[in-house]
């Protein structure tokens, strides 16, 4: 059965994928919209959210009498957060758990729980990716939910604030916290409905490990990445400051892609047809799969 670390399939009838995920080191808010998107990736449907957050002053419902002086801004927020990352994946929040842990927590831990259903012979995991296959991707909101100890060390090295104004005028009115928090970009609806028309061969979500997690997919293949999408600038941001090289930045972070689909090239026209109905954001072929293995993309000089 295929599986990856933390994303277990479980053989129910109908499989049932299962992710977790506590928050470090990754910023909060997106914890929730990152499990989500990694269900995505076996063609799965998302089925009821639940939360665990611990934390020696902060809470969220239904237990918030179990907490000593409890921050309602913070909990407001959290509470915000995923009720907004619930509405865009088309699932309910159905309950949780909020623990009060002052001599072991220092701030909080919040914690996102996932399962979703998906037949066993619809399961989506790349061995069908074949040469003249094409690589279709969707935007990224920015960093996402990986690379946040890369991103702490440059601007500790920089002695920059993340209240301070961004730099260079990357941003204009906002602080680098701001950007920094920019929620991680939801794919499940338009990835569903895509499920509906057409035979995808495979499905990678671009987290940690940046064009690296392509191969994963299928290691007898070569993935050649000719039009990527413009980096965001925070990107431009952090490769300044940090003084990192191009390879790096693109085995680190997602660089403007946040998930890839690899189809059939008679199915092109209607993948871009349906992702870019069911999508806000954009939507493009970036590549193709050619006969080899590993990923490049050769206007960059990048090969993994």
């Amino acid at each position: 059965m295929p599986s990856v670390q933390r994303h277990p399939i479980v053989p129910f009838s109908p499989q049932r994928p299962y992710s977790t995920s506590p928050i470090a080191p990754d910023v909060f808010v997106t914890v929730s919209r990152y499990r989500l998107v990694q269900i995505a990736v076996y063609a799965a449907q998302p089925l009821p959210m639940r939360h665990r957050l611990a934390s020696p002053g902060a809470c969220i419902v239904p237990r918030v009498d179990a907490i000593d002086d409890p921050n309602p801004e913070v909990t407001k927020e959290i509470g915000k957060g995923l009720e907004k990352g619930a509405q865009l994946s088309n699932i309910s929040i159905i309950g949780g758990e909020t623990a009060s842990l002052p001599e072991i927590v220092n701030g909080f831990d919040l914690a996102g729980t996932c399962l979703a259903y998906v037949k066993r012979d619809e399961i989506v995991t790349g061995e069908s990716i074949s040469p003249g296959d094409v690589i279709i991707g969707i935007a990224s909101s920015g960093i996402h939910s990986n690379g946040y100890t890369l991103v702490r060390k440059i601007i500790e090295n920089n002695d920059l604030s993340y209240t301070d104004m961004f730099p260079d005028g990357f941003y204009p009115g906002k602080t680098i916290g701001e950007v920094l928090l920019t929620p991680t970009q939801i794919y499940v609806k338009e990835i569903v409905a895509l499920l509906k028309k057409v035979n995808v061969h495979g499905l990678a979500h671009i987290t940690g490990g940046g064009l690296r997690n392509l191969p994963r997919l299928n290691k007898k293949v070569n993935f050649i990445i000719e039009d990527p999408f413009e980096p965001q600038p925070i990107f431009t941001f952090l490769q300044k400051y940090g003084d990192v090289d191009d390879k790096e930045m693109y085995q680190t972070f997602n660089m403007g892609m946040g998930f890839a689909v690899i189809v059939a090239k008679k199915d092109v026209d209607k993948t871009l047809k349906t992702l870019k109905k069911h999508s806000k954001s954009e939507v493009k072929v970036v590549g193709r799969i050619e006969k080899g293995m590993g990923v490049e993309a050769p206007d960059l000089k990048i090969k993994f």
